[in-house]
């Protein structure tokens, strides 16, 4: 194949101010790709944004875990001695006062001194109903996007075909009142589904609401409505908050979030209490959704339902809205967490009810998957802070006589180099319907595995991460009829070229097995070997322009026993240029992509980052060979912010998108977003 013409998006020039914080969100998020739950990080990021927009930077006098682990990527070691220091000497009057904490350093200092700032914490005043909605913040975001190819779907001649048109509309609302109080609501209308007549009278196909009320003495936080949760490492509770290959292993605290959802995601509808102090601290929840699906009648009037539990939201065919809400999920439990000086304990019990036995699989890989009407979880967590160096995890088990064991091990070994280790078994008849651990099957079950990772300082400009998993499952999965082996290793440099430049180097190989079929009756196994490569540039000379470059490339060897062993390769590269211009004073900010891609099939895709509207999030694959164009634009004005997206999306090689209703007639895609934002 014919992949040199990619080149050309090599850097040539490239100006721009580096928001490290984000770089580094990017990353990982491409490097979790793989196991990567949409949803949640959408929600995550959005929550991270709202946040940094809200304080413009962050007060290291008042620093909320979530906001030093996850923004400023400090460990527990320094968490902990930062609020040690407080406690002790009061409030931090200089960032450079922060080197003299333990677990410090300048270069540390230096690192984060742009998003920081040190200001003294007032002392809260007396709450009264009043005060509550002082300093009360609005925001109304209201949102369009259509693709403006006909899909095969929108033909009403067919016999199935799209109820609705094809625009997407979705708006939210939130109000906040000082710290304590906040107020959501959104609605989304999806592509294909009808709008305010037929089977969507009440306007929108989803609505999202939540009342949150929080920090009032022992009340941490009560939730009324949508809400997110998550316990310990998560294993039977959690959210797909990224982490792992960017060398941290563990989940670094317990959330209880509410949510304005703009999709159906996987969060419950109901109430959360949140009591206690930083010590001590308990949760008792009661949660509920539906799920789509078949319902079918094993005997008269004796209902079940089959097949696969999901929760798409999308209600734009006659078949989809017979299934729609077919299922009924009742979720309730209890969590209590105790935080000692260098200890923390926690402990969650979980209960899930369904309004219909689930059916078992008749297939063989799902021979051991959750049956019934009933799932009880209950899971204990620890963290203990020795010296420098965390141990920590989690041990769960679940009615159906399974079991969970995460164990992992953060030692600082030196200043300039962190080892972490994680072991993680999920007996085969384990099930959690909401558990997000770190794991690499799809289901958390079925699975045995140990993750290394070694996190050097190689000089003060160079950064190395080497990961290392090996893991097994001992039972048969999708598309592997034999159980195996799996090796995964990582190498991921960091290196700050200067001030406004910074270079990510990340090398991936992976073996893996499939099934494929000869002339036995039976399936055989293909070992495969990826590898992939992917280089990230950002740098700057001048404030106003922002470029940014990315080269991906993988290859995969095949190796199938037949008569004859032979050996498969087969590549995949894509690569992009990213413009921006922030105009300052004029309140304009715009956004280019370029991208060029060619693959051999779609086993060798390739994922990407894409810019897009404000609080969206957007991750490409690509595959087969192509090109596509993104431009966006954002005009702010004091408390009003209007923004406009166009993409395009050309194949090579192909005269078709995509297929079933889905399908576009044409060897082309065109995507067109916009979205009003009003803050008061």
């Amino acid at each position: 194949m014919k992949k040199l013409f990619l080149l050309f998006l090599l850097p040539i020039t490239t100006l721009a101010q580096i928001d490290s914080t984000f770089l580094y969100f990017e990353e990982n998020l491409i490097d979790e790709i793989e196991n990567l739950d949409f949803e949640d990080e959408a929600d995550f990021i959005e929550h991270l944004s709202d946040y940094l927009e809200a304080n413009e930077k962050i007060n290291i006098n008042d620093l909320p875990p979530e906001i030093a682990f996850s923004v400023l990527k400090m460990t527990d070691y320094q968490y902990y001695h930062l609020q040690k220091y407080i406690a002790e000497n009061g409030f931090l009057i200089s960032i450079y006062e922060l080197a003299t904490v333990e677990g410090f350093s300048i270069d540390f200092v230096r690192h984060i001194e742009s998003y920081v700032v040190v200001e003294a914490v007032e002392k809260k005043r007396k709450i009264t109903f009043k005060s509550l909605f002082k300093r009360s913040k609005h925001k109304l975001l209201i949102r369009y996007s259509q693709t403006l190819e006909e899909k095969a779907g929108y033909n009403k001649e067919r016999r199935t075909h799209y109820i609705g048109s094809s625009q997407m509309y979705a708006f939210r609302f939130n109000f906040s009142a000082s710290e304590h109080v906040t107020i959501g609501f959104s609605g989304r209308k999806n592509p294909g589904e009808e709008f305010f007549k037929g089977s969507q009278k009440q306007g929108f196909g989803f609505y999202s609401c939540h009342l949150q009320v929080k920090k009032i003495g022992i009340l941490q936080s009560v939730i009324m409505g949508d809400y997110r949760l998550h316990f310990g490492q998560g294993v039977i509770m959690g959210t797909g908050i990224f982490n792992n290959n960017s060398g941290e292993i563990r989940k670094t605290s317990s959330v209880m979030r509410p949510v304005t959802a703009m999709s159906q995601s996987n969060f419950l509808r109901g109430t959360a209490l949140h009591l206690g102090n930083y010590k001590f601290s308990g949760s008792v929840f009661y949660g509920h959704r539906f799920f789509d699906g078949n319902v079918v009648e094993i005997e008269p009037e004796i209902f079940a339902f089959e097949g696969a539990i999901t929760n798409t939201g999308l209600h734009r065919t006659e078949t989809e809205l017979i299934k729609s809400n077919a299922l009924f999920n009742r979720v309730y439990g209890t969590h209590f967490h105790a935080n000692f000086k260098s200890f923390r304990i926690g402990a969650q019990m979980i209960r899930n009810e369904f309004s219909l036995p689930i059916l078992p699989s008749g297939r063989p890989y799902q021979y051991f998957d959750f049956h019934g009407k009933g799932l009880c979880n209950g899971s204990v967590d620890y963290q203990v802070l020795i010296k420098k160096n965390i141990l920590f995890g989690e041990i769960a088990a679940s009615s159906t006589k399974g079991s969970a064991i995460l164990l992992g091990t953060i030692l600082k070994v030196d200043p300039r180099m962190k080892l972490s280790a994680l072991f993680r078994h999920f007996s085969k008849n384990f099930a959690a319907f909401d558990g997000k651990p770190y794991s690499k099957n799809s289901k958390l079950n079925n699975e045995t595995g140990l993750l290394l990772i070694s996190e050097i300082i190689l000089t003060k400009k160079i950064n190395l991460i080497a990961l290392f998993d090996m893991y097994q499952f001992h039972w048969l999965k999708y598309l592997i009829d034999k159980p195996m082996p799996h090796f995964d290793a990582t190498l991921r440099f960091t290196v700050s070229l200067s001030k406004n430049c910074v270079l990510f180097l990340r090398y991936n190989y992976k073996s893996q097995v499939k099934n494929f079929r000869d002339e036995h009756p039976y399936n055989q196994i293909s070992e495969t070997e990826q590898h992939r490569l992917r280089i990230f540039f950002s740098y700057s000379f001048l404030q106003f322009l922002q470029f940014k470059t990315e080269i991906s490339g993988v290859v995969n060897n095949s190796i199938e026993t037949r008569r004859t062993t032979s050996l498969q390769q087969k590549f995949g590269i894509v690569a992009y240029q990213d413009i921006g211009a922030n105009l300052g004073k004029t309140g304009l900010d715009l956004k280019l992509r370029f991208s060029l891609f060619d693959t051999d099939t779609y086993d060798e895709r390739l994922y990407a980052y894409e810019n897009d509207l404000s609080y969206t999030f957007t991750i490409n694959s690509y595959y087969y060979s192509g090109c596509k164009t993104n431009f966006i634009v954002k005009w702010k004005y004091k408390w009003f912010e209007i923004q406009g997206k166009i993409s395009r999306l050309v194949y090579f090689n192909k005269t078709q998108i995509s297929s079933g209703l889905e399908l576009i007639d044409a060897p082309h895609k065109t995507e067109v977003k916009m979205q009003m934002v009003f803050k008061l």
